[in-house]
């Protein structure tokens, strides 16, 4: 079999006809589509064709068929959306007596086609033919293969003239009799030659009435590079590195050669004949442009797509360039991307792994509970017992390298970023992160300890380091309209679906589910009841655990690792939630509120834009602030204005009633600068002014709660206070509490 059937890349999709969204990695080879028309959807195909209303079979294709697109990849199922010309043409005949009778001949008869099988209701024929490498052609040769065809079998209109859309879909069918050109299985160096037209469309013409995928979209600078390409930055750094070092990939014949059709595989026309000459240029003198013209040229006409951009790869890095690896390219190693199918068994369970296109226009990966007897039905049983089994979910968040849906026998559960990170223009982001967070840092300096600072070292270490723990963030105003649902929304946009907003009873539910795996948990309008300690424990919990039981309703509760990051959005300043004064874990910022003059309508539409630059900064970026702690940041830095006030606000009547008395006392014996004093003589003066009587317990806890420490060692003899006239009366020996002035004026 010759290797080109492996190469043939086509786009397809399982949403059905109804959506015109295609996934990025949905991308199916001439082999494997033979392999799916044989053994997928007969259960499928045979509900379809034993439907009698034609109203009821046109809505059945288009919501239970998958389909795939014969001439390319797609980013979206219209003409202009073309990414990759595969040269296949998918010829469709119409209603014909008997279609195995048609099949027989083309099987016997026909040298020009690829591959043949039986159309979606049993009465009509596909046939995938061979094309040239001109896209524009496309419709020029349908209607050469219909009127060869036609001519050829007899059936003279039974070719739908339709479907020479260069975008139209073929719905997935099932044919157990699917068969290649026979020359294929008998020669592997044999390929069908695309039949002949009476006229051809110049590729680089100006095609006024033709909206094609390449020159029309392009967007070029003054050297005519394709700045939209994927591959475009490697080119460019590439190209930088070998001047800058006087080095040249094109010095032998066979390099110069297999250059062009690297380039011819990857690029447009116009973009990859302005790399080709550049990089030739790097001759000198023994360059010569002619030639190098001459070679363009066949190497774009005889493109056998034998040579890839590989090909260019590892001439770079025999020249001593080191790529950096995208993000994107390390997330195709994600589940998906590696299997034919979207499912996988997980313990006892069985889930789907889907594309759906949130709300800034990117996509988030999402797993959907599934039934196996749903995916028996789409498969067949054969091809179920081949699908990837797993014992357990795990949580790996990684946006850098080495993502993988796979770990073992464990499935995970964090989700790769579904844009490229590349470097460019983040104005706007920037903008916004400094009107909210203040501070006199900037992007470019740094300052130690300085808000806005550590807020750009928090976003690096949770891009950088996501498994680090980090503070949990209150962002707090009490005035609307300062933007904190918007930047939650931002990281949601920049995270993808490692991040998850809810709102107060969902973090507050014992049902957990929903964000016990995620990276980020914001809480949108939050706040924790003062009085009721349990919740905060538990927030503190999620804050620094490395593990979490996760609990749905129904199911047993499972143990996975934990990342949390929480962070609070609120209007209440002052009671969000009870803080003790020793707390570390807590970061308060002050949100200020937007003036009417940086008010921007169109600032998501911005961020969206800018979101794979900001992000290819965060990648790149150093940290300032050294890790001291726990949680990265050293906890002094924490005891800002806001957190005070929150604390302040928060402490329980008991403790400022305690404060109260030590305070007192300090006043009534301003000479000395400590005064020691016994938990049982403390709790009995403060009980001379409390309403309600206090245990020597609460005296115990508010001091602890202070970092207030005991004398050591227990005999000591120690002064201790009359609080009535605030005399150093007596001394005794024992442990005691050491209060000192500074902390209690």
């Amino acid at each position: 079999m010759n290797d080109q059937v492996y190469n043939i890349k086509m786009s397809w999709s399982t949403i059905g006809l109804m959506s015109a969204e295609l996934a990025d990695y949905n991308i199916l080879s001439a082999e494997s589509l033979k392999r799916k028309i044989k053994s997928e959807n007969k259960a499928l195909t045979k509900e379809y064709r034993a439907l009698t209303s034609k109203e009821e079979q046109t809505k059945f294709k288009q919501t239970k068929f998958s389909y795939f697109i014969p001439s390319g990849l797609f980013n979206v199922r219209q003409n202009e959306s073309l990414n990759t010309y595969s040269n296949i043409i998918c010829i469709d005949i119409d209603s014909v007596d008997d279609p195995d009778s048609i099949k027989e001949i083309i099987y016997e008869k026909c040298i020009h086609f690829l591959l043949c099988f039986t159309s979606t209701g049993g009465e009509g024929v596909k046939i995938l033919v061979v094309g040239d490498e001109n896209y524009l052609n496309h419709g020029l040769l349908y209607e050469a293969y219909a009127d060869y065809y036609e001519e050829l079998l007899n059936i003279p209109g039974k070719v739908d003239r339709k479907c020479k859309d260069l975008a139209r879909a073929c719905i997935l069918s099932y044919d157990p009799d699917v068969f290649w050109n026979k020359r294929l299985e008998e020669d592997d160096n044999w390929w069908p030659e695309p039949i002949e037209v009476k006229e051809s469309v110049d590729l680089n013409q100006n095609k006024a009435n033709y909206h094609g995928p390449y020159d029309e979209k392009v967007s070029t600078d003054e050297e005519g590079k394709n700045n939209d390409d994927k591959h475009f930055k490697e080119v460019v750094e590439s190209y930088k590195y070998l001047q800058s070092n006087e080095l040249s990939i094109t010095s032998t014949h066979e390099e110069w050669y297999k250059l062009g059709f690297a380039f011819a595989e990857t690029f447009s026309y116009k973009a990859g004949r302005a790399h080709y000459l550049k990089y030739c240029a790097l001759d000198g003198e023994d360059h010569s442009e002619s030639k190098s013209e001459k070679q363009w040229e066949y190497s774009w006409k005889n493109n056998d797509h034998k040579i890839s951009f590989n090909t260019f790869r590892y001439m770079v890095r025999k020249a001593g360039f080191e790529f950096k690896q995208t993000v994107q390219q390390e997330a195709e190693t994600s589940f998906s991307r590696h299997s034919e199918h979207p499912y996988v068994r997980v313990g006892p369970d069985w889930y789907k792994i889907t594309l759906v296109k949130n709300a800034y226009g990117y996509y988030d990966e999402e797993i959907l509970s599934w039934k196996v007897t749903e995916i028996i039905r789409d498969l067949g049983k054969e091809v179920v017992s081949e699908l990837l089994c797993f014992d357990l979910f795990t949580n790996k968040p990684d946006f850098t390298k080495g993502y993988s849906r796979l770990h073992g026998n464990r499935f995970n559960l964090a989700s790769p970023l579904t844009y490229i990170p590349i470097e460019g223009v983040y104005q706007s982001s920037y903008r916004m992160l400094k009107r909210m967070i203040v501070g006199a840092g900037t992007i470019k300096e740094n300052l130690q300890g300085d808000m806005f600072t550590m807020i750009s070292d928090y976003l690096t270490i949770l891009v950088q380091r996501p498994v680090q723990k980090l503070p949990a963030l209150l962002l707090l105003s009490k005035e609307n309209g300062t933007g904190k649902t918007f930047f939650l929304n931002w990281l949601r946009m920049l995270l993808g679906a490692n991040v998850v907003i809810v709102g107060n009873d969902q973090i507050k539910s014992r049902f957990n589910s929903t964000y016990a795996n995620k990276l980020v948990v914001a809480v949108d309008e939050g706040f924790l009841e003062v009085d009721k300690r349990s919740e905060k424990e538990r927030m503190k919990m999620m804050a620094t655990a490395v593990e979490m039981f996760v609990e749905s309703k129904g199911k047993d509760a499972v143990k996975m690792d934990s990342h949390c990051k929480l962070i609070f959005s609120s209007n209440d300043e002052e009671r969000v939630m009870h803080i003790d004064q020793t707390e570390t874990r807590w970061l308060a910022i002050k949100v200020p509120v937007i003036e009417e003059e940086d008010r921007d309508n169109d600032l998501l539409t911005k961020l969206i834009k800018e979101a794979p630059a900001f992000m290819y900064l965060l990648l790149n970026r150093s940290v300032f602030h050294a890790r001291v702690d726990r949680m990265w940041f050293a906890s002094k830095l924490f005891n800002n204005e806001a957190l005070r006030k929150i604390v302040e606000s928060t402490l329980p009547r008991k403790f400022k009633l305690i404060e109260e008395v030590i305070a007192e006392a300090f006043v009534m014996d301003d000479h000395s600068a400590t005064i020691y004093v016994s938990n049982m003589e403390l709790t009995l003066a403060v009980n001379i002014v409390a309403k309600y009587k206090l245990e020597p317990s609460d005296v115990k806890e508010c001091l602890i709660s202070r970092n207030i420490e005991k004398s050591n060692p227990r005999n000591q003899n120690w002064p201790y206070i009359d609080r009535m006239d605030g005399k150093k009366t007596q001394t005794a020996k024992g442990r005691c509490w050491i209060l000192y002035r500074e902390e209690w004026e």
